[in-house]
C-alpha cells in the first residue's frame, strides 16, 4: 500500500518541491560538504523523486538512485530524514487520496543504529521545518566503517 500510495503523489510532490535546496542553505550546505567529502559512485538510497540525487549530480557527484549496492569501508553515506519521533498517516498528500504511514526519526536513536549496523557519525545537520514541509529535517553525514579496523575508525 505504501509503494501504491507513493506512486500516485510523486507527480505532484515533484512539482511542488522540485528543487533540493531552494531556500534551504544549511541542506544545500551539507549536501556541498557531503560531495567534497566522497569519492567514487554515491547511491541515494530511497530517493523519491529524485530532487536530491540530481543535486548531488549538479555538485559533480557520479549518484544513482534507489540502488541496493554495498557501500566500501571509507565511503560516505548522507541520510536526510524527517526529525522527531512519531508516526503519522496520511489520507491525503499533495492533492491525493493516499494510504499512507509517514515516520519521523529521532537523530540519536537513528544515529546508534547507523553504528550498530557498521557506520561512524562524520557530521549532523538539525533544522526547522520549512514553509513547505510537515515538520524538522535532519541529515546525518555518515562513514562506513573498515570491520577490521574496529569501532573508532
Amino acid at each position: 500500500m505504501t509503494r501504491a500510495s507513493y506512486d500516485v503523489v510523486a507527480a505532484s510532490y515533484a512539482r511542488l518541491i522540485p528543487d533540493a535546496h531552494d531556500g534551504r542553505p544549511l541542506d544545500a550546505a551539507i549536501m556541498r560538504a557531503f560531495a567534497e567529502l566522497t569519492e567514487g559512485p554515491v547511491g541515494d538510497i530511497g530517493c523519491g523523486t529524485g530532487r536530491i540525487t540530481q543535486h548531488l549530480h549538479e555538485l559533480g557527484l557520479d549518484v544513482f538512485g534507489v540502488d541496493l549496492r554495498v557501500l566500501k569501508p571509507g565511503g560516505h553515506l548522507l541520510h536526510a530524514f524527517k526529525l522527531g519521533n512519531r508516526k503519522r498517516h496520511l489520507a491525503h498528500a499533495y492533492g491525493h487520496d493516499v494510504d499512507l504511514h509517514v515516520h519521523w526519526h529521532d537523530i540519536d536513536e537513528t544515529v546508534t543504529n547507523a553504528t550498530e549496523a557498521g557506520f561512524n557519525e562524520v557530521a549532523r545537520l538539525q533544522r526547522q521545518r520549512g514553509v513547505d514541509e510537515g515538520g524538522p529535517q535532519a541529515f546525518l553525514l555518515l562513514s562506513k566503517r573498515n570491520p577490521a579496523a574496529g569501532s573508532t575508525s
